[in-house]
């Protein structure tokens, strides 16, 4: 496909996502403190977000400050077992104090440059690209497009990518394509897509706010 055809249908796409998701980025709309919004979303991979709420929540009132964290990392692991693999996550949480720690507390991570603060993100186990940028759109309001599993699913679908494109690959194509200042609302329609409608196994292709545009078989959908 040409560079301005595939521009132009995902122009398209994005418009139509945009009108069946209104939502504003969710860090916005409840105004969180930063140290609440970074662990939300290092924890929110493959977890149910009103069971991440809790256990953030519950995180942080037990442990105040950075320092009680990081003096406590089987009582983090503990708080952790209801969003499963808590080892995993605890060492991600950790590894984040620990980093903010270093650098000074939340404040003075947040005002490092974009671009340092992601390589930094980077080196904490358990964070990877996708995670990263998520952290950057939301807190340092960086015009970034992350995507996951479900946004490339998504697009392999539409036949914006070729089948079994990583989800990085996926980001190099898209990410210039989508009109600034879009990305986020992009990032979460699509996410959200993929939750509700367009899901792994028997997607609801009769309710999805695409269908028209795309070209994934129908007869798939949920009886």
């Amino acid at each position: 496909m040409e560079r301005r055809s595939l521009e132009e249908r995902v122009r398209l796409i994005v418009e139509r996502l945009l009108e069946w998701y209104r939502d504003e980025p969710w860090w916005r709309r409840e105004k969180a403190e930063p140290l609440r919004v970074m662990l939300s979303i290092l924890l929110s991979n493959r977890s149910n977000r009103r069971v991440v709420r809790r256990v953030v929540a519950e995180l942080l009132e037990r442990y105040p400050r950075l320092e009680d964290m990081l003096g406590d990392p089987d009582g983090v692991r503990k708080a952790l077992q209801p969003l499963g693999l808590a080892a995993l996550r605890a060492r991600a949480v950790l590894g984040l104090a620990r980093l903010l720690a270093e650098t000074g507390g939340v404040e003075s991570f947040l005002g490092l440059p974009a671009e340092e603060a992601r390589r930094r993100l980077l080196t904490i186990p358990g964070v990877g690209e996708k995670t990263a940028d998520v952290l950057l759109m939301a807190l340092w309001d960086a015009d970034v497009f992350p995507v996951d599993t479900h946004i490339a699913r998504i697009a392999s679908r539409l036949g914006l990518v070729e089948p079994g494109a990583r989800p990085e690959q996926v980001r190099r194509l898209l990410e210039p394509l989508i009109p600034r200042g879009l990305r986020a609302r992009a990032h979460l329609a699509m996410i959200q897509l993929g939750r509700e409608v367009c899901r792994p196994r028997r997607p609801r292709c009769s309710e999805c706010p695409l269908r028209g545009l795309c070209s994934f078989p129908r007869g798939t959908e949920a009886g």
